[in-house]
């Protein structure tokens, strides 16, 4: 995503990815969310909680 700043300089890119990945390990959220019971409402589509699940299985998150 780039970000503006005041000419004459360029934009700058912020690996957004990057970003939300750093904020969850500082957070630690790991430790403090347990992924094994569905998620706080609102309550998911049929369809996106099929696609958390099969997301969570696929890195080992939930059994």
């Amino acid at each position: 995503m780039p970000v503006p700043l005041h000419r004459p300089d360029p934009d700058v890119p912020l690996p957004l990815t990057q970003v939300l990945h750093q904020i969850y390990r500082n957070a630690r959220y790991d430790l403090q969310v347990d992924y094994r019971v569905a998620p706080p409402p609102p309550e998911l589509s049929a369809d996106d909680a099929a696609w958390l699940d099969a997301q969570l299985r696929e890195r080992g998150l939930r059994g």
